[in-house]
């Protein structure tokens, strides 16, 4: 297959219309989605979760970004080095939204081997510069954010286990257990047949103990305050603050990697770390530790910790702790982060936001919406796609391998990753969108 985009930029002030055509390449994750989706139980291919028509569904949504993206086959997921500026889906989008375009469904079709989708963004959509296109799958379009299961293939065990780590030399997955009080932490591992597609489950063999870690050492010796977190470098975070409302925070570091010549986990005591935090003040990891919504975790490099109200990350460097940084998201009537914090595979993080909204009644009332937060403090969401309920975020943001296989963070399924980078289309010159313009973007993809 090719694709071609065309954009076209009107200004109604001015009545100037500003055209750019590009052609564009598709990327490898097509193929790993589909050698996914061919062999899930579910039959993924008869709901809505499907790859086809892949003019509707596996190529069905559009992201845009500020800044180029790496014109490689294998990058397939989603790019924090560079902003979204703007998505768009299958459906009616919402008016409201500043980031979702709509579809135009008279002027998008089949039509002698090329399927063109077309799609509008109002004035107060998609503002900022757009460096590159990408086509996504139709439900990443709509939410980017959501990160969507498909609960597909066999469950990991009968019990509660949190997908922590991953061997690439072994093959090997690494759990934690999430429902416990002791003073032990237990690690438990499976082989992974990461690299089979054709198989009817990516587990092969019997679950065994990898490591009980023991607390007996440790200043804090309650297991709930202890947060364990993958970061996307082989290793196991282990994290753990009380909290602090004054002074200065304390948090302690540990990390855990897998050995690839007898197959277990040892701890990187080189790595060992007591971080006192100057004037900061954090949010005691203890306090929802049963539904693990995370109050610290490890992102490429950088320690990232919720302010004790839930409505700032301390973001702190590894290599150099006096680097610290707060981020505070610029939401309109922002509440607080609700549901923990979670390392994106890209670096940053995964989150939720609280805000406040003013109903059609004239009443108010607190709505969530999932988002990110860029490794530079730059914070992105769709308030316009929200729930006035906790989105239990710990469903949504797992582990996702190299071939969008994801393994969710607290549930015991094995999924397949709906937000991709199926196309890359990089402009020759960035074309920037005001609130005075409005945008039509039509992308055709054609047989080849």
């Amino acid at each position: 297959m090719k694709g071609h985009v065309k954009i076209e930029l009107l200004d109604h002030k001015t009545g100037k219309l500003k055209t750019t055509e590009r052609d564009n390449m598709l990327t490898n994750a097509l193929a790993f989605r589909a050698g996914i989706d061919s062999n899930d139980t579910l039959n993924l291919y008869s709901s809505e979760y499907s790859l086809l028509p892949l003019g509707t569904k596996g190529l069905g949504g559009l992201l845009m970004f500020d800044g180029p993206l790496v014109e490689d086959a294998g990058n397939i997921h989603f790019p924090m080095g560079v902003h979204l500026t703007g998505c768009a889906g299958r459906g009616a989008g919402a008016p409201a939204s500043s980031l979702q375009g709509t579809i135009d469904g008279a002027a998008s079709g089949f039509s002698n081997g090329t399927y063109t989708t077309v799609w509008n963004f109002l004035p107060n959509q998609g503002n900022g510069v757009i460096a590159a296109l990408a086509l996504t799958h139709a439900k990443a379009g709509a939410a980017p954010f959501h990160m969507y299961r498909c609960n597909g293939w066999n469950t990991i065990s009968s019990a509660y286990r949190h997908f922590v780590a991953m061997d690439p030399e072994t093959d090997t997955a690494y759990f934690s257990y999430n429902y416990q009080s002791t003073a032990t932490i237990s690690f438990y591992k499976r082989k992974l047949s990461r690299h089979l597609l054709r198989v009817n489950t990516p587990f092969m063999g019997a679950e065994e103990t990898a490591l009980n870690w023991s607390l007996s050492g440790e200043t804090i010796t309650d297991r709930n305050y202890w947060d364990i977190t993958p970061d996307y470098d082989g290793y196991i975070y282990l994290l753990a603050t009380q909290g602090n409302q004054t002074g200065s925070a304390t948090v302690y570091l540990r990390r855990l990697k897998a050995s690839s010549d007898h197959f277990s986990l040892e701890e990187d005591e080189d790595f060992r770390q007591t971080l006192t935090l100057p004037d900061v003040q954090l949010y005691p990891s203890s306090q929802s530790k049963n539904y693990h919504n995370m109050a610290l975790c490890v992102s490429h490099g950088y320690l990232y910790a919720l302010s004790y109200d839930r409505k700032s990350v301390y973001r702190v460097s590894l290599t150099d702790t006096s680097l610290i940084r707060k981020f505070t998201p610029d939401i309109e009537r922002f509440q607080m982060m609700d549901c923990g914090i979670y390392p994106h595979r890209d670096s940053g993080i995964w989150t939720e936001f609280m805000f406040q909204a003013t109903t059609t009644t004239g009443g108010t009332e607190n709505r969530r919406s999932k988002g990110i937060i860029y490794e530079d403090g730059t914070c992105c969401c769709d308030t316009a796609v929200y729930t006035t309920s906790s989105w239990y975020l710990k469903d949504f943001c797992g582990y996702v391998t190299d071939d969008l296989r994801m393994f969710t963070s607290y549930y015991q399924y094995f999924d397949a990753c709906q937000i991709y980078i199926g196309t890359i289309c990089n402009l020759e010159e960035p074309v920037t969108k005001t609130d005075s313009q409005s945008l039509k973007i039509t992308y055709s993809i054609t047989d080849g």
